[in-house]
């Protein structure tokens, strides 16, 4: 059964540091994954059935929801979504939100596994693995370390300058943000403005 579960949830944490948006196809092999609409509710569609949240259930999500700022990278924050998730007998919070100044784009997303949270951070294709990849436009793939917690960084300097970051954080998050129209690096800034110590321990 465990072994299931992690099938199960390997594209959650799969498409963390995605730099492209909906529908298209990385330089390096992966496609990406939508932003969340504005939504609070107790009760929630999940890929395993509708989860009824408890009243401390909620607190925790929107205790992590106040993990996102109003502004990041200098965009202002547009949409920002909350939700719980089933896949099995497996409950994760996950939180996403908006950022955009014209044409440019962010998004930031925090998956907390309340009860399981070893397993998400577990399945994080980087944590043990050494990668460093690069083109000889600028882009690259490459695993580091921001502040003592092991991250996957990816920068496509061809398609206007995509981005993406998954940090796993206390062994229990897995933080992913992307960008379209950013600097190279900007998403490592953009971390740190963060306010992490408001995330459940």
């Amino acid at each position: 059964m465990r072994w299931l579960l992690l099938l199960c949830l390997l594209p959650l944490v799969g498409h963390a540091c995605d730099a492209r948006g909906p529908g298209e196809r990385s330089r390096f092999g992966r496609s990406g994954a939508p932003a969340g609409s504005p939504t609070v509710a107790t009760e929630d569609a999940s890929p395993g059935g509708p989860v009824q949240r408890t009243p401390n259930q909620t607190a925790a999500l929107e205790r992590l929801r106040s993990v996102l700022p109003a502004t990041l990278a200098s965009l202002g924050r547009e949409s920002i979504d909350a939700t719980t998730q089933r896949l099995l007998d497996f409950e994760y919070n996950q939180v996403e939100a908006g950022y955009r100044a014209g044409t440019v784009t962010a998004t930031c997303q925090i998956t907390d596994g309340v009860n399981a949270a070893h397993l998400v951070a577990s399945l994080a294709p980087f944590r043990d693995r050494n990668i460093d990849s690069s083109l000889a436009d600028g882009s690259y793939r490459r695993t580091l370390s921001l502040s003592g917690h092991p991250a996957l960084e990816e920068y496509d300097a061809e398609a206007e300058g995509t981005g993406g970051l998954a940090i796993i954080f206390l062994d229990r998050y897995v933080i992913s943000l992307r960008s379209n129209g950013l600097a190279e690096g900007s998403l490592r800034t953009a971390f740190t403005e963060l306010d992490l110590s408001l995330l459940p321990r």
